[in-house]
């Protein structure tokens, strides 16, 4: 009697005979490689006639949460929600029954996303970082993290690992990378201290001859001085910059001059 309702479901709602797609289906043909491969090379409105509302035959969304993709699915903002977090794997490996299938047309994620999904470890700079260098910045990243590096629904920003990063424009100005107070988050990318230069290949060196400060700077920092020059130290100890006006802590603190 399920089978007569079915086929009656069908006939009532206007199947089309030359869709291509063969009916009664197949043995096993709730299998993706059976039924996906024929829906790809067919098109969805072939499978439509028969599964959708109001017929007697299954909706694809009954085993299927995200098909038929909406329009607009191909932007990151779209098909990128819910596939990090702790339902993440789940909602990945529902993807994979058609994207990744061996003998499906659905193309894998690293069709458009070369990183994704990313593998053990990627939170290391040593590998999310030289990633993104590699391609000239953070460009690659935007599709699901965001435009501006901010996250996409559950994909994180970049600012809530990286304070200071994606680096404004201005950002080689001493007013603004000279003011980070805690350090340590740049030694992430620059390498321990500013003086590797880590995965950038850029030192506080590359600007700053004579930074980081040695430990016997206190003693020494004057034949630097005498030799290069005032202006030398300006960059970062002019007056009313950051914690180290040149005035309070060379007049006042060591030579004695009032501030």
């Amino acid at each position: 009697m399920s089978v007569l309702l079915f086929l009656l479901g069908c006939a009532s709602s206007g199947d089309n005979a030359d869709s291509g797609v063969p009916f009664p289906h197949a043995e096993k043909y709730k299998e993706p490689t059976a039924h996906g491969a024929e829906s790809l090379k067919y098109g969805q409105e072939a499978c439509l006639g028969c599964h959708r509302q109001g017929a007697t035959a299954p909706l694809c969304s009954s085993c299927h949460d995200a098909y038929p993709h909406p329009t607009g699915w191909l932007a990151g903002e779209e098909h990128g929600k819910h596939l990090t977090g702790e339902a993440g794997p789940a909602a990945r490996e529902a993807c994979t029954k058609c994207h990744g299938t061996e003998g499906l047309q659905a193309p894998s994620c690293t069709s458009c996303h070369a990183s994704w999904p990313h593998p053990e470890g990627w939170k290391e700079a040593g590998n999310h970082g030289v990633y993104a260098l590699a391609r000239g910045g953070t460009g690659a990243c935007t599709n699901c993290h965001g435009a501006n590096l901010e996250g996409n629904g559950d994909a994180p920003s970049c600012t809530k690992c990286h304070a200071g990063y994606p680096h404004p424009a201005d950002w080689g100005t001493p007013e603004k990378h000279g003011a980070v107070t805690d350090r340590t988050e740049c030694w992430l990318c620059h390498g321990d201290g500013g003086t590797s230069g880590g995965n950038t290949g850029v030192t506080c060196r590359t600007c700053h001859s004579s930074y980081p400060h040695p430990a016997d700077w206190a003693t020494t920092h004057f034949a630097t001085v005498s030799k290069l020059g005032e202006q030398v130290c300006s960059g970062c100890h002019e007056a009313g910059f950051a914690a180290f006006p040149i005035v309070a802590s060379c007049g006042g603190s060591c030579h004695g001059v009032a501030p």
